[in-house]
C-alpha cells in the first residue's frame, strides 16, 4: 500500500490565527495510510504548546524547532520532516491551504497512476488564491460540497479569487528522491525562491523534453506570468496535468505577515541566481540531503560511475569529502564521525594516495565498494572484495548452481543480440565480418591457417601495471610475443591489435597488425587470444575462444583460458591442444550479465593520460539497473515523458522553436550547460560586450544613446 505524510511548516504570528487552519483537516478524510506532520519552526512558546496540544488530539505528528529568534526557515523545516518520515511519498502544503473533502485520496490515485508506474517524477498542484470576502464562504463549501467541479468552475469565472497559480510548491514526490536531490537548500531565510531551487533541480534531472530556452531565469510571480518560458514553461506542463484532473488547492485569504522582510528576500533571490548558473554549469552533481542519525556511505570522489542521482537510491545517505582532505592519520576519526558504514573507491590504483588509503581500509577491515567499468559494454561493477583480478567475486561459486534451460536460453539470446551489436569498449572500426577479415588475413590461401590474436593493452593501464603477475612487465609480456612469432609452426598466423587509447604503436616483425579491424570481426575470425589480462578475455568467452595470459585475471578458470608464463608454453599448449568448455562460458557470462555487472549508458570522451596512451572518459551516465553484491537491484525507466505529443501541448503548439531539434535525447549536453550559463552571467553584467551587442540588435536607439553618453563622460575626464 502507498504511504503518504503530508508536511505543514508552521509559525504562529499576530496577524491571523494558524491554529484554527491546522484543525481544518479534520474536517476532511485522512485515510489511513495518510499521516499529517506539523513543524513548529520557531513559534512562541506557549502557542507551540497549543499547536502540540491540538496536533496530539488529531493524531498528527509535531515536530518542534527552537528557532524563535531566528528567521522562519521552510527549507529547514522540509528537510527536518524528509528525514523524519517513513514514508514511500510526501506532499509539501503550506497551512493556510484547504481542499475538497476526497484531496488526499484523490491524490493517492495520481500516485498510483504517475509516480508509481515512472511516467513522471514529480506532481505539483495548482492553488486558487481566494479574496478576502469570499474565502470563509468557500472556507465551508469545499469542506462540505461534494460538487467539486462545480464549485471549481464558480471560483474561476467568478470574481471570488485574487489570483490564480497553476503551478505551486504543493509538490508531491517520493520520499527518497527528494532526499538524493539535496532537499530544500537551508541558506534560504524566510520565504522566497527557496522551493523554485528545489523545482529547478528537479526539472533537471527530470527525463522529460527540455525547451529550447530551458536555461532562461525567470523570477516573475505565477500569478503575473503572461509568457511561460524557459524551465517553468516545463514546469507549467505538471500543473497543467493535475488541472485536467481537476484538482486544485485554494488558499486562504490573510494579510501579510510583518516579518516578511524584502531585503530577505532580495538576498534570497541573488543567492539563487548564484546557483541557478551553477545548476547549469558541467561541475554541478545533485548532493543528497544528509541525515546524521543515520550510517552513511563515504565517497572520495564525485566520478559519475559512483556518485550520482541514481546511485543514491541504492547507497543511501551518500556524503562526499574529497580523498586529499582524507590521510591516513585522520581517516578513522572520519568513519566514526559520519557514521560511515562502507566507502567507495573509484579506480584505486589510479594514485598513490588513493592506493594507500585503499590499502589501509582493507588492513582494518572497513567495508568498502570499488566501482569501475566492467568488461562487457556498457558494464559498471560494485565490487565488495577488490579490484579486477585480487576480486573475490568472479569465483564460481558465485555461479548458477541450477543452471536450468531457461536461464541458457536468456543467456544465449544475450550473446547472440551482443554479436549484431555495434557497442564496445572503446571506439572500433565498421564491422565487415569475422569470414570477410579471416579471407583477408589468410589470402585465400589453399591451406588451412589457424589464426592466433594478441590483444595488445595500454601500457599505462592499472591492470598492466599492477596486475602483470609472472610476466612483472609489459616490456616483458612484448618481448614474448616477439619470440613467440619465430616458435611458431608454419600453419599459425599471428595477428596484433594496438589498445585503441595507446599512443606509442607497437609493431612486431612477422606479425600482422590489425588496428583498422573491428574487435568483434577479430574475434570471429580468429582461433586462439593471447593477452597479459585485458577485458577480451571475458569478450573471447561469447565467441567461443581460447585465451593464453601471461598476468593475473579476474576471470581465469579451467576450461576457459590458460596461465602461461612463456612463448614455449603457448606452443606446447598448441601442440596439446584446448578444449574450449562451452557450457562453462554460459554460466560464467550469465552471472555476469544477470547477477554481477550493473548496466548503463553514457557519452565517451578521450583525453591524454601519459606520453603512452590516453584515457576513456564516461559523461552523462544513465543507468538501466544497479546491482549491489548484497542482492540490492534497482532498475531504472528508460525513454522520455513525450509532453509534446501529448494535449499538455496545446498552448505551446503555436510556438516552433518551443524545444530543441533534438530534444528527445534524455540528457542535455553539459557543455551546452556551461555556454548558457556563462552567457547569462555575460548579459547579466551591465558593461559586457554580450549586453552591448544584444542592446544594439534590439534596440539601436537605446544602445546609441548609451554609447553618446560614454563618450562625453570620456571627453569630460579629459578636459
Amino acid at each position: 500500500m502507498i504511504t503518504l505524510d503530508v508536511i505543514i511548516p508552521v509559525r504562529t504570528n499576530d496577524e491571523y490565527n494558524i491554529i484554527d487552519r491546522i484543525k481544518y483537516r479534520q474536517r476532511v478524510k485522512i485515510p489511513n495510510n495518510v499521516n499529517i506532520i506539523v513543524v513548529d519552526d520557531g513559534s512562541k512558546i506557549e502557542d507551540a504548546n497549543i499547536i502540540k496540544g491540538v496536533c496530539n488530539k488529531l493524531g498528527f505528528k509535531y515536530i518542534r524547532i527552537n528557532s524563535e529568534h531566528e528567521y522562519m526557515n521552510l527549507s529547514k523545516s522540509r528537510n527536518i520532516a524528509l528525514l523524519e518520515s517513513k514514508a514511500e511519498y510526501v506532499i509539501f502544503e503550506d497551512v493556510d491551504l484547504f481542499y475538497s473533502i476526497d484531496f488526499y485520496e484523490r491524490i493517492l490515485k495520481m500516485i498510483e497512476v504517475y509516480l508509481e508506474t515512472k511516467k513522471l517524477d514529480f506532481l505539483t498542484v495548482p492553488v486558487l488564491y481566494l479574496s478576502e470576502e469570499k474565502s470563509s464562504y468557500y472556507y465551508e463549501e469545499i469542506s462540505n460540497n461534494s460538487n467539486e467541479y462545480e464549485l471549481i468552475s464558480n471560483v474561476i469565472f467568478g470574481t471570488n479569487i485574487q489570483h490564480y497559480a497553476p503551478v505551486s510548491s504543493v509538490l508531491v514526490i517520493n520520499r527518497k528522491y527528494a532526499i538524493n536531490i539535496g532537499g530544500f537548500f537551508e541558506e534560504y531565510k524566510g520565504w522566497g525562491f527557496e522551493d523554485s531551487d528545489f523545482v529547478l533541480r528537479l526539472l533537471l534531472h527530470t527525463d522529460v523534453d527540455k525547451p529550447r530556452t530551458f536555461y532562461k531565469l525567470d523570477t516573475i510571480s505565477y500569478d503575473k506570468q503572461f509568457k511561460w518560458q524557459g524551465w517553468r514553461a516545463l514546469f507549467y506542463l505538471f500543473g497543467n496535468l493535475m488541472e485536467r484532473h481537476g484538482i486544485y488547492m485554494y488558499h486562504y485569504w490573510h494579510p501579510m505577515p510583518k516579518h516578511r522582510n524584502p531585503k530577505v528576500r532580495e538576498r534570497n533571490y541573488k543567492i539563487f541566481k548564484q546557483r541557478t548558473n551553477y545548476f547549469f554549469s558541467k561541475n554541478y552533481v545533485p548532493k543528497p540531503l544528509y541525515d546524521k542519525n543515520n550510517s552513511t556511505i563515504l565517497h572520495l570522489s564525485v566520478n559519475p560511475h559512483s556518485y550520482g542521482l541514481q546511485q543514491f537510491h541504492v547507497l543511501e545517505n551518500s556524503i562526499y569529502i574529497d580523498e586529499n582532505s582524507i590521510s591516513i592519520s585522520n581517516i578513522d576519526n572520519i568513519i566514526d564521525r559520519y557514521k560511515v558504514s562502507r566507502i567507495v573507491f573509484m579506480n584505486p590504483y589510479a594514485n598513490t594516495h588513493r592506493r594507500d588509503l585503499y590499502q589501509y581500509i582493507k588492513s582494518k577491515n572497513y567495508n568498502f565498494y570499488v566501482v569501475e567499468r566492467g568488461a562487457l559494454p556498457g558494464s559498471i561493477y560494485f565490487d565488495d572484495t577488490g579490484f579486477c583480478a585480487e576480486s573475490q567475486r568472479y569465483s564460481d561459486v558465485f555461479w548458477p548452481k541450477n543452471f536450468s534451460q531457461k536461464d541458457k536460453s536468456k543467456i544465449l539470446s544475450y550473446i547472440s543480440d551482443f554479436k549484431l551489436s555495434p557497442d564496445a569498449l572503446e571506439p572500433q572500426s565498421d564491422r565487415i565480418g569475422g569470414e570477410n577479415l579471416r579471407n583477408i588475413l589468410l589470402k585465400n590461401d589453399t591451406v588451412y591457417k589457424k589464426i592466433i590474436f594478441v590483444a595488445l593493452q595500454s601500457a599505462s593501464d592499472t591492470t598492466t601495471t599492477y596486475f602483470a603477475g609472472d610476466i612483472l612487465t609489459y616490456d616483458n609480456f612484448i618481448n614474448e610475443i616477439k619470440r613467440l612469432v619465430k616458435l611458431l609452426p608454419d600453419e599459425y598466423l599471428l595477428v596484433i591489435k594496438n589498445h585503441p587509447l595507446s599512443i606509442q604503436k607497437i609493431d612486431i616483425d612477422g606479425a600482422v597488425v590489425i588496428d583498422n579491424y573491428n574487435i568483434y570481426d577479430i574475434l570471429e575470425a580468429t582461433d586462439y587470444c593471447i593477452l597479459i589480462n585485458s577485458g577480451v578475455g571475458v569478450l573471447s568467452l561469447i565467441y567461443e575462444k581460447p585465451v593464453f595470459y601471461f598476468g593475473k585475471t579476474f576471470y581465469s578458470s579451467k576450461g576457459l583460458n590458460k596461465k602461461v608464463n612463456s612463448a614455449e608454453e603457448i606452443v606446447d599448449s598448441l601442440n596439446d591442444g584446448f578444449d574450449f568448455d562451452i557450457e562453462k562460458s554460459l554460466k560464467f557470462l550469465y552471472y555476469l550479465v544477470f547477477d554481477f555487472y550493473s548496466f548503463a549508458t553514457w557519452n565517451r570522451e578521450e583525453r591524454k593520460h601519459t606520453d603512452k596512451a590516453k584515457m576513456s572518459i564516461s559523461k552523462n551516465i544513465k543507468y538501466k539497473v544497479i546491482r549491489l553484491p548484497d542482492g540490492k537491484v534497482k532498475y531504472f525507466s528508460e525513454g522520455l515523458t513525450d509532453f509534446k505529443n501529448s494535449l499538455l501541448f496545446d498552448r505551446f503548439k503555436a510556438e516552433d522553436n518551443y524545444l530543441n531539434e533534438n530534444s528527445n535525447k534524455v540528457e542535455q549536453k553539459k557543455e551546452e550547460n556551461d555556454r548558457v550559463a556563462k552567457t547569462y552571467s555575460k548579459t547579466n553584467n551591465k558593461n559586457s560586450i554580450i549586453r552591448k551587442w544584444y542592446k544594439l540588435k534590439n534596440n539601436p536607439k537605446s544602445f546609441f544613446l548609451d554609447s553618446r553618453f560614454f563618450v562625453f563622460k570620456f571627453i569630460g575626464k579629459i578636459l
